[in-house]
């Protein structure tokens, strides 16, 4: 090897290592203009590739991540990192078929950060959190070295898996769960210091609003209408934690005095720029669905922090909150012990809706008596399931021939329609029908069109029952403790329903039940369920509440 050849090898060793500094770094621009230096030398080299991709997939340039990764998968097929970022590249690309086949390429293994990709999928697109929390519990029992950060994600994976299908937990057990996760992974050790009251000076109050959510999301329709008015009285500052963004995001940015686009800060970063706006008060409307989010409220950035819509199925085990908005029917006072946070209950309901402009018309029911399950798959638990295969067998002897529809474009999974198809345990071919609508408003006509929704438990649907509801679909459900498993018997109060009207285990659906006593006949139009003057609706009740507290 000639002196020149040494210089150039010294040089292309020096800009790998500034670029391996810079990712680590998380200065992900920088590292990405050094590693593309190096691959001019090194075109061929797979680890290259596969840290041009790693970054491109930090700046959301996902189409540039999912190439880099597929060469350098194409260079090493054995390095198990470049196809755990082709997933990832794929599934923020809405490519979930692709991404879950992706992941079957991948063998079984301890592997924390393949358990941790595995883990999500089967979470949020194959819908098995019965599986998804066997995941866990493999990856946080095995030998293999967990970095911090990967076991923080597969705990808190574990946990949340629980609240969808129970495992013999009880409401209590899970909260004091969830507590000790707060205390061992989102404290870190320091105190939760207040900052002082602004300036008295200040006309209007300046809010934070902090969400991963802020786009179409049931963060936009339970809030938006409360937020627009709130705005009038106050200066709302949003930091956006996500990246994705759409008409409904256009929507909040037109509230927002100052708009902040904070997905990638890390929670020091997240909390001292929180911080940095002298917020009177803070609105947390990510909860559970964001980690990072709550490790830097820890620290009680603002002066007053509440949690709000979105994620928030549990208590996040925080003492930094000043409150947690709920209402009578969601979360009576008697349940307190099942929250760290002060429950603050709001007087007309805890949430408002707002249908989107595309939201059709209350219609009449297709022909026969048409039960359905409308809400996310994971929702789906074995208990749940085993019940609905007891009450369709009721449903039968009563003459009244049920049809079971599953509706979400999530039920397009084979595997997941396996698994339901043989918990309900029927002789008929098939036991139900999946019903996948790719668009919101195909899935709104498709539940416009059922005679009867039967409301998943433990964890019960929220945005979904509302629109179930204004479409003029009664619901069923069974009540439990935990916030997560009230949403439909609240919504069903809040919109002025008798409980016997839509109490899964009441007796009038078992007993002398007919048809025509409950549903109507087919081809006759129906009423939406939530009247004018519902709580459902009443958007200045609730902002006048808000304002209340963050004046407080």
């Amino acid at each position: 090897m000639g002196k020149h050849d040494e210089e150039l090898l010294g040089r292309i060793r020096k800009i790998l290592e500034t670029a391996d500094h810079d990712r680590l770094a998380g200065r992900w621009a920088l590292a990405l203009g050094n590693y593309r230096m190096a691959e001019v030398h090194l075109p061929r080299m797979a680890l290259v590739h596969h840290n041009i991709a790693l970054c491109h997939l930090a700046l959301s340039n996902l189409e540039e991540a999912l190439r880099e990764s597929e060469i350098a998968i194409g260079l090493d097929p054995a390095f198990w990192r470049s196809h755990l970022v082709r997933i990832k590249a794929l599934r923020r690309l809405g490519r979930a078929d692709d991404a879950v086949a992706a992941m079957r390429e991948l063998p079984e293994s301890d592997e924390p950060l393949i358990a941790q990709e595995r883990l999500s999928l089967q979470l949020h697109e194959l819908g098995d959190a019965a599986a998804a929390h066997a995941t866990a519990t493999r990856a946080l029992a095995s030998k293999a070295r967990l970095p911090a950060e990967t076991a923080a994600e597969i705990e808190l994976g574990a946990l949340v898996a629980l609240l969808y299908d129970r495992g013999g937990q009880t409401a209590k057990s899970l909260s004091e769960a969830f507590f000790a996760y707060s205390r061992k992974h989102l404290y870190a050790g320091r105190p939760a210091e207040a900052p002082p009251r602004a300036s008295p000076a200040r006309a209007r109050k300046r809010v934070g609003i902090i969400s991963p959510q802020l786009f179409a999301s049931p963060v936009y329709f339970f809030g938006i209408g409360a937020l627009r008015l709130l705005a009038m009285s106050a200066d709302l500052v949003f930091f956006h934690r996500g990246t994705r963004q759409d008409w409904a995001t256009a929507g909040f940015r037109a509230l927002s005095a100052d708009w902040r686009n904070v997905a990638g800060l890390e929670p020091i970063a997240l909390e001292s720029e929180l911080r940095r706006h002298a917020l009177d008060a803070l609105i947390d409307m990510g909860g559970w669905m964001d980690r990072i989010a709550l490790q830097a409220l820890a620290g009680k950035p603002a002066r007053r922090m509440y949690k709000w819509v979105g994620g928030q199925s549990v208590s996040t085990g925080l003492a930094s909150f000043d409150g947690f908005i709920g209402d009578l029917h969601q979360s009576p006072p008697e349940l307190q012990p099942l929250y760290t946070e002060p429950l603050a209950s709001m007087p007309r309901g805890y949430a408002t809706y707002t249908p989107p402009d595309y939201m059709p018309a209350a219609q009449a029911a297709d022909a026969g008596f048409v039960v359905g399950v409308i809400s996310n798959p994971v929702k789906v638990s074995a208990g749940f399931l085993e019940a609905v295969a007891e009450r369709m067998e009721v449903w039968r002897e009563l003459g009244l021939q049920p049809q079971l529809r599953f509706i979400d474009k999530r039920y397009r999974h084979a595997e997941l329609q396996a698994r339901i198809s043989a918990a309900l345990r029927t002789g008929e071919e098939p036991p139900a029908r999946f019903v996948v609508p790719d668009k919101h408003r195909d899935y709104l006509s498709e539940v416009g069109r059922l005679s009867l929704v039967v409301d998943t438990f433990p964890y019960s649907g929220g945005l979904t029952t509302m629109e179930a509801l204004t479409l003029g679909v009664p619901c069923l459900t069974r009540a439990g403790k935990l916030f997560s498993e009230r949403h439909t018997w609240a919504h069903c109060r809040y919109a002025g329903m008798e409980s016997a009207a839509f109490d899964f285990d009441a007796d009038v659906w078992t007993t002398g039940w007919t048809a025509r006593t409950r549903i109507p006949a087919p081809g006759v139009a129906r009423a939406s369920l939530v009247p004018a003057g519902s709580p459902r609706t009443d958007h200045a009740s609730l902002a006048r509440s808000l304002l209340e507290l963050v004046e407080s």
